[in-house]
């Protein structure tokens, strides 16, 4: 049986582990559910503190000020598991009759620069994560202290788009809680083998599904971030094909297929024999793809042997 993987991923010659915490090889066997080409692994921990108006579930609440470590990460070029956070020690009390929540935060965090780990994450999380207060923060640092590309944001995108150590950016300390993560190497980080790349083509064929998401929902110019990449890899498929027997689903394509032709499909048979099976569909965005019976039908149909599976847009 196949074994179908998300991502390629470089095999790297061990070091030693005691000179370096992170050392092994960036790979992952079976028993272990999180991989990446990469990043490394690691748990940052550091000590919270919020305020709101009221709390009944005090877990969600603190959820909603972890959702801010999302831009943050990003603008370091890594990404933190929220649904895996860790949150202990969690004490509410009420000060200045505000609600207000202490607690310890553990995230698994996927560090985008496996040769620059740091010992400790800045972080800035606001601190009324009450409606009002994010969207009074929403209101004041939606401009200058979010990612260039930013647009449209509100309170609901705001912790997508933070970025807190953008120039120009000044925050007020009394709007944010201010924490130093310690990191520490996960658990999870890999030694194993895997993906199994060997299996890749033991039933002769090789499947690729690559998913494209609009920059914006709803435009239809190829000027978009995200249609201009779907045109772009359905050329570069073409090209790579080229010098072998291609069939493609329609049985043309244009230049730039665009929103007019968004579901396509490459077929090609190398001089041994072997299939490559290549499918590129485009969407607004891949949540409100998956609502939609059709589009979860296909993708499903498609992935489910699938030997490489990527999505290009807007998470």
């Amino acid at each position: 049986m196949r074994a179908p993987f998300l991502l390629p991923i470089w095999l790297i010659a061990c070091t030693d582990p005691v000179a370096d915490p992170y050392a092994g090889e960036a790979v992952k066997d079976d028993s272990k559910a999180d991989a990446s080409e990469l990043a490394v692994f690691v748990d940052a921990t550091w000590q919270g503190r919020l305020i709101t108006t009221s709390s009944w579930n005090d877990e969600a609440t603190v959820e909603a000020q972890l959702f801010y470590t999302v831009g943050q990460l990003n603008g370091m070029k890594s990404v933190g598991r929220i649904d895996k956070a860790e949150v202990t020690d969690i004490v509410k009390t009420m000060v200045d009759g505000r609600v207000q929540i202490t607690y310890t935060a553990k995230l698994l965090v996927a560090w985008g620069k496996r040769d620059a780990v740091p010992d400790t994450i800045p972080l800035k999380l606001p601190l009324d994560v009450s409606s009002a207060g994010q969207s009074a923060f929403a209101s004041k640092y939606g401009v200058k202290c979010v990612d260039f590309s930013a647009h449209d944001v509100t309170s609901g995108s705001m912790f997508y788009y933070y970025r807190p150590a953008r120039s120009g950016c000044v925050i007020d300390p009394a709007d944010v809680h201010t924490a130093l993560a310690t990191v520490s190497p996960s658990p999870i980080q890999t030694t194993g083998k895997f993906p199994e790349y060997h299996k890749v083509w033991e039933d002769g064929r090789l499947e690729v599904v690559a998913i494209f998401g609009k920059y914006k929902s709803g435009v239809t110019s190829n000027g978009d971030a995200g249609i201009s990449a779907y045109n772009r890899f359905s050329t570069a498929i073409k090209t790579e094909l080229a010098p072998h027997p291609v069939v493609s689903i329609p049985a043309t394509v244009p230049t730039s297929p665009g929103v007019g032709v968004p579901d396509i499909e490459y077929t090609a048979t190398l001089p041994d024999g072997k299939l490559v099976h290549v499918t590129a569909l485009l969407t607004d965005d891949i949540r409100s793809a998956l609502m939609q019976p059709v589009f979860r039908a296909r993708y499903e149909a498609l992935t489910t042997r699938a030997d490489y599976i990527a999505y290009n847009g807007h998470a």
